[in-house]
Formats: structure tokens, C-alpha cells, sequence
């Protein structure tokens, strides 16, 4: 009997050695196929990568004529910005000066005559243009009107008289020649700190 019990545990445990056995063989199964999807899914995420950069490269090559026109036509823009800059210019001088006539014309007294305007040197462009205004009057006090109304234009500040002096405009009448300067607005070129920092250092290099 007791050799009979001792077959029938020795059966009993290699039947549960048996069973790990093939639990143990089972998960290493399951971990190779989890390792197998695992590396596929990888491969084909990679060659979804691959894809797509050559797709990016074909549209590149393709933009390539366009990205260079653009780089062109940047310089070409970038080249005519100084004359662009001197046309802009011009045009905001020529409306200044159609102003600046326009008030003259509308608000120069009765009995003062102008017979020239010109405009003064100036050391730098720092400093505002100055307008002259030469002319007759028939007194002191039309050339002071003159001033006032001056003064009252949105491109003209700093309003000064120059000189007067008397003169007989004919045999009976007296009068006065004169000459005004005024200084003429947005005239003056602003230089930032930055551009005169930079300025300040290429100098000192």
C-alpha cells in the first residue's frame, strides 16, 4: 500500500511540473507574439515616417521654383526700397508745399504784396527746412497780420521776422519791404536711438 501512495503522489507531481510546463511554454509564446506585434507595429510606423518625409521632400522639390521666385522677388523689392523711400518723400514735399501755397494764397493781406519765396540752407538734414517769405507791405502792420496767419498753417512753425525797411513804394506812398522765415514742419530727419547706437558703435570700431 505504501508503495502504491508513494507512485500515485510521484504521478500527481509530475503532472503539476507538467502543467507549468506548459504555462511557462504558453508565455513565452505569448511574449514572442507580443514582441512580434510589437516589432511590426514598429516597422510600420517607421515606414509610415519614411513615407511621409519622402512625400515632404517630393512637395519641396516641387516648391523649389517658387520658393526661388519669391527669394527674387524679395531682393527685387528689397533693392527698391531706397527709391521707394525718395518717391514717398517727394510726394509727402510736393503736398507740403501745395499746402503751404494754398493757405499763402488764401491768407496774405490786402496791400502786401510777396515777390519771393525761397528756401534757406541748413547745416544737417536734423535740421527743419526753413522757408523765406520776401515781399511789400504798405505798413508794419500788414507784415504782422502776415505773420499771425502764418502761424496758423500745420506745416509752418517758428515764425520770425527777418528784417523790415521803409521805402516809397511810389511818389505818395510809403512802405515797408520785409522779409519772414518760418521753419517748415516734418522737415527734420529723426534718427532713433538704435540707429544712432549702432552708428555710434561702428565709429568707435
Amino acid at each position: 500500500m505504501a508503495l502504491i501512495n508513494l507512485i500515485a503522489q510521484e504521478r500527481a507531481r509530475i503532472r503539476q511540473l507538467e502543467g507549468r510546463s506548459r504555462l511557462v511554454g504558453l508565455a513565452g509564446i505569448g511574449v514572442v507574439m507580443l514582441a512580434l506585434l510589437t516589432y511590426g507595429g514598429m516597422a510600420l510606423y517607421v515606414a509610415s515616417l519614411e513615407q511621409q518625409a519622402k512625400d515632404l521632400q517630393a512637395e519641396m522639390t516641387k516648391l523649389e521654383p517658387v520658393i526661388r521666385e519669391l527669394n527674387d522677388t524679395q531682393r527685387k523689392i528689397k533693392a527698391l526700397e531706397p527709391q521707394l523711400r525718395t518717391l514717398q518723400s517727394a510726394r509727402n514735399d510736393t503736398s507740403r508745399w501745395q499746402r503751404v501755397m494754398a493757405h499763402l494764397s488764401r491768407n496774405t493781406p490786402v496791400s502786401l504784396w510777396v515777390t519771393g519765396i525761397r528756401t534757406g540752407e541748413r547745416p544737417n538734414n536734423k535740421t527743419p527746412l526753413t522757408m523765406s517769405i520776401s515781399g511789400t507791405a504798405d505798413s508794419q502792420e500788414r507784415v504782422g497780420e502776415l505773420m499771425l496767419r502764418l502761424n496758423n498753417c500745420e506745416d509752418l512753425e517758428k515764425v520770425e521776422l527777418r528784417f523790415t525797411q521803409e521805402k516809397m513804394i511810389n511818389a505818395f506812398t510809403r512802405g515797408v519791404d520785409f522779409e519772414v522765415v518760418a521753419s517748415l514742419k516734418g522737415t527734420a530727419v529723426v534718427q532713433n536711438d538704435q540707429e544712432g547706437n549702432q552708428n555710434g558703435d561702428s565709429q568707435k570700431s
